[in-house]
């Protein structure tokens, strides 16, 4: 019997930490040694590494009650002294601050390219230019290919991906796989007719021009549209938009506005008057432009040619607006650090409807950083993608929303009110958002008025745990023309501990009807999905797309006997009839169809896509898991490079995934299904010694596994994690 908060596994492959350890030290042959020098080694080895492990994962799920047993040691949040500090002394009263453990590895190791290679070729070398080098005589890169071929590390195989797949490697000689493809003289060696079939076809979109980014760090950049909306809040409130309420739904002579205008459609370039930076913010990211457009800048943000159109000089009606139409459909919520384009790749194989990229701050986006623009780019297969926006203030976000509406290609953008870390919250963005009504008011009106896309919003159920008011901010973002909102069932005070709460999610669904709400939280299992599904009441579901076109087009005008039985003919009602219950019991034009929210579940098994449409738990093996690994680090060679830089990031991200993976639990070693999110995994031996290896919490096991799909590590490699696993609670 498994202890509570741990995983059941079935005893027989249950086994210590020493006995796990010692399985893998053999490579999965039954080891001669005495126990007792087995347990003396691993200690050894603890104490001699460490980075070995990544911090305790254990829940604390009764630490409450063991005060006396830790005395010498620092309770969760409570600073240890650092060099330097002093202790109290005796008599002295030091107020002891009480904060949960963060879900951060903060100061860990940063390896740079230049860690990677001493002497790195010059890129106009590689690009067949060197005789116009970028740099000029100051050029710090080697230009000799023999010199570099020299001091170049061994090849890490055969074969390489880019080849393979498009006939040419644009890193040539730089390539970690360069054999399979350099000639005599070190010739980069092109198949032409593979070549032929990928010329002019764009694989990866949104990508960042050097003319853009020259026009957002001069700040050339023209907002015509944010800075209309930004007048007009600084004309009603006569205080330059600080504080106060957003602007009301009336015209500008006082008249009402109907249902499909907002405020900003009859506004126009009326308003003149100055907008002042928000009160908190950089005076120089605002810049007020000129309040009178010229007859360019008037028309549409795409320049044309010839006799002017209505969409020129005719701006788009809040219900003229193109639609969101994702009901019923499997939706892979935005993830940090993890949730990349290699990675939305490997899940929308297995069966993702909606892809989002991870979240960007809208400030950086402004001054136009590589780096976050890199979060913005769309696979060509990811075929309905939307974009996260993290920002504090009105100014800033309706700005990039409309630089983002004018300069990439995305299905609709979503706004990050649900981050939970402090270094957002402080700054007014995240979470602090939800205690923020104005500011959070003139975001959304802003933002909606100047994109031709829906607008969604993500919250949390509130600030405090056990203090939930996303009931009553939820008919106020509907009111202020959202297209959606998306409800993780926790607090930011909870973070990731505890059980989602998906009670108050159904509540919260009745309220923002006609609006959709979608569900979020600890779905690891189809049979996660069906229980979320039936927090729906009142016609209002959070569905999966297995059953959503099927039930859609079962559920026609007639009795609900004739229902039933053209349900039962599917061959659905072994797994989900009570949902179908719930659908059939009331009237069917009032059923509504809603997107099923995936998270961590889909980094802890991203195939939970396919369980879910199929309905079935799928006992994976050890060779499947690991080509999909293969397929990932193929997908991040693709997207990041195959010199040296691109194998070390892709390296990067895939031991940042492993640190999720090794928490699933294959399906035949579970005493019972499903296995929960927030269950710790006991140490366990699997059937194979790659299923054992892939279940190690042990970062050099995580490395162990990148070798064998990346070669071996640059000397002096270190990682740690970025994210802790603190959620088995």
């Amino acid at each position: 019997m498994a202890a509570a908060g741990v995983a059941p596994v079935r005893e027989r492959f249950v086994a210590s930490k020493e006995q796990f350890h010692a399985y893998l030290r053999a490579n999965g042959k039954p080891s001669s040694r005495g126990g007792g020098e087995e347990e003396e080694e691993e200690k050894e080895k603890e104490a001699g590494s460490e980075q070995s492990e990544p911090p305790a994962k254990r829940g604390r799920l009764d630490a409450q009650d063991q005060d006396g047993e830790r005395q010498g040691e620092p309770e969760d949040g409570e600073k240890e002294p650092e060099d330097g500090e002093k202790e109290p002394e005796d008599g002295e009263k030091e107020p002891v601050e009480r904060k949960r453990a963060r879900g951060q590895n903060k100061s860990r190791p940063c390896m740079k390219p230049n860690h990677y290679e001493k002497s790195r070729l010059c890129p106009s070398v590689t690009q067949g230019c060197a005789e116009k080098c970028y740099f000029g005589p100051q050029c710090r890169f080697l230009h000799d290919v023999g010199e570099y071929m020299a001091a170049k590390p061994a090849d890490l195989g055969h074969s390489c991906v880019l080849f393979e797949t498009f006939g040419k490697c644009s890193y040539g000689v730089t390539c970690r796989f360069a054999k399979a493809h350099l000639g005599d003289g070190y010739q980069n060696v092109v198949n032409a007719e593979l070549a032929k079939q990928w010329e002019g076809k764009s694989l990866v979109r949104n990508n960042l021009s050097k003319d853009l980014q020259h026009q957002l760090r001069k700040k050339k950049f023209t907002f015509r549209r944010a800075d209309e909306y930004l007048r007009s809040l600084a004309k009603l409130h006569g205080n330059g938009g600080k504080g106060g309420k957003a602007p009301a739904k009336h015209s500008a002579e006082g008249e009402v506005v109907s249902d499909c205008t907002t405020l900003e459609d009859g506004l126009g370039d009326v308003l003149e008057c100055s907008v002042l930076p928000e009160e908190g913010g950089d005076p120089k990211a605002a810049p007020v432009q000129c309040p009178h457009p010229t007859e360019g800048e008037a028309g549409c943000p795409t320049k044309t040619a010839g006799p002017v159109t209505d969409e020129d000089i005719v701006k788009l009606r809040s219900c003229e607006k193109k639609k969101l139409e994702i009901q019923g459909k499997l939706y892979l919520a935005p993830l940090t650090t993890c949730g990349n384009l290699p990675f939305r790749r490997i899940c929308k194989r297995f069966g993702a409807d909606v892809t989002c990229g991870e979240m960007a701050v809208c400030t950086n986006l402004l001054q136009g950083q590589s780096s976050e623009w890199a979060l913005l780019k769309r696979h060509h297969t990811e075929d309905i993608f939307g974009v996260q926006l993290e920002g504090a203030f009105p100014d800033t976000m309706t700005k990039c929303a409309e630089l983002l509406n004018q300069m990439i290609d995305v299905d609709f953008v979503d706004i990050n009110v649900g981050c939970p870390i402090d270094l957002v919250y402080k700054k007014g963005g995240g979470c602090a958002l939800m205690t923020r009504s104005n500011k959070f008011e003139q975001i959304v009106r802003g933002m909606n008025s100047v994109l031709d896309v829906p607008l969604t919003v993500k919250i949390r159920t509130g600030v405090q745990e056990k203090m939930n008011v996303a009931h009553k901010i939820i008919p106020k973002i509907r009111e202020w023309g959202a297209a959606m909102v998306t409800l993780h069932g926790r607090s930011r005070e909870q973070r990731y501990t505890r059980v989602a709460d998906w009670d108050y999610i159904a509540e919260c669904a009745k309220i923002a009807s006609p609006m959709p709400l979608f569900g979020n939280g600890d779905i690891l299992s189809y049979e996660d999905a069906n229980q979320a599904m039936q927090t729906g009441v009142s016609g209002i579901m959070i569905a999966r797309q297995v059953t959503a076109f099927l039930l859609l087009s079962l559920l026609v005008q007639g009795s609900k006997e004739r229902n039933e039985q053209k349900y039962l003919n599917t061959g659905l009602a072994r797994k989900s009839w009570k949902p179908f219950q719930l659908m059939s019991s009331g009237a069917v034009a009032s059923v509504m169809m809603h997107v099923l929210f995936v998270r961590r579940g889909a980094l802890i098994k991203p195939w939970l896509f396919t369980e879910i449409k199929e309905q079935r738990h799928w006992d994976i093996s050890s060779s499947e898991r690991f080509d999909i690994l293969r397929d990932f680090t193929n997908y991040g060679l693709e997207h990041w490079g195959s010199d040296t830089q691109g194998v070390e990031k892709t390296r990067k991200f895939l031991l940042e995934w492993l640190s999720f993976l090794c928490r699933y639990i294959p399906v035949g070693l579970l005493e019972h299904l499903p296995q929960k999110i927030n269950e710790r995994p006991p140490y366990y031996i699997g059937r194979d010694y790659l299923e054992t290896l892939m279940a190690s919490q042990n970062v050099d096991d995580w490395i162990k596994i990148s070798e064998l799909l990346l070669g071996p590590v640059p000397a002096s490699f270190t990682f740690l994690p970025k994210h802790k696993a603190n959620s088995y609670r």
